[in-house]
């Protein structure tokens, strides 16, 4: 599964479970009644302003969007880094700082959910 339409997936099952239809995430958004449906399919992405606002709207963090449920296969790695990249040279500088931000807080909470699960085994 692409990244794109990983964090599709993740969206619509979250914006499912808080009761919203694509057209009230888009309104609350501010954005077209059909533009989330491209987003939940992987066929398009949001911007960073709009990924704080939609993290606020469904009370959820940035990791649990971009949590990858299926383990790639380590072919796909390349495929992955590919389609980051492509979104990342659609980014601002600001846009850049967010994303670098988002994504160290993401590897910072891993790596502390990892620590935390080893240290309650032993």
């Amino acid at each position: 599964m692409s990244f794109l339409k990983s964090f599709g997936k993740n969206l619509k099952k979250i914006r499912k479970s808080k009761g919203l239809s694509q057209e009230q995430l888009a309104e609350l958004l501010g954005l077209g009644a059909k533009s989330i449906s491209p987003i939940e399919t992987g066929k398009n992405f949001i911007s960073s302003k709009k990924l704080e606002l939609l993290c606020n709207i469904l009370e959820t963090s940035p990791a649990e969007l971009f949590t990858i449920s299926e383990m790639p296969h380590q072919e796909d790695k390349e495929m992955y880094i590919s389609n980051i990249l492509i979104i990342l040279k659609q980014l601002n500088i600001k846009e850049l700082k967010v994303v670098g931000d988002l994504l160290s807080r993401y590897i910072e909470n891993d790596k502390l959910n990892y620590e935390f699960t080893r240290d309650s085994i032993k």
